[in-house]
């Protein structure tokens, strides 16, 4: 599995093409990003009723394989030059519970990628990418 830590070079680069990895937080994000939207497999707006009703986690494990599938292929898209910005604001039970929910390979990848105070790292393969899509898919 290849995560790195993107080096201050790659951090540079991408604050001075980005400015703010938070796209709720610019204005107009459509002038920085090619591609923006939201993962849905409906065709409309759910009301808050049916979305409590069909949205969770058993949602997420019915089409996590679709999510998978739609970030290799935007990671080929990119030609693998991907980054993920990791929240690091977990606490202690929170912490120790993902790593329950995690077999003891990824447990020791998670407390690495935790370890470090900088959160962006580079994604080098599907692997890696596919680790990231399911803590996601989990909701972990």
């Amino acid at each position: 599995m290849k995560l790195t830590l993107a080096t201050d070079e790659e951090i540079n680069k991408l604050h001075s093409k980005f400015k703010k990895f938070n796209i709720n937080l610019i204005d107009e994000p459509s002038k920085l990003y090619n591609h923006i939207g939201i993962m849905d497999v409906f065709n409309r707006v759910l009301t808050e009723e049916e979305a409590s009703g069909l949205l969770g986690r058993n949602h997420n494990l019915k089409y996590g394989a679709k999510f998978i599938s739609t970030f290799i292929s935007l990671f080929h898209l990119a030609e693998n030059e991907v980054y993920v910005h990791l929240n690091k604001g977990l606490d202690k039970p929170g912490l120790k519970y993902v790593l329950n929910c995690l077999n003891r390979g990824e447990a020791n990848l998670f407390r690495k990628l935790f370890s470090n105070k900088k959160g962006i790292y580079k994604i080098g393969d599907e692997e890696a990418l596919t680790f990231l899509t399911n803590l996601s898919v989990n909701e972990l």
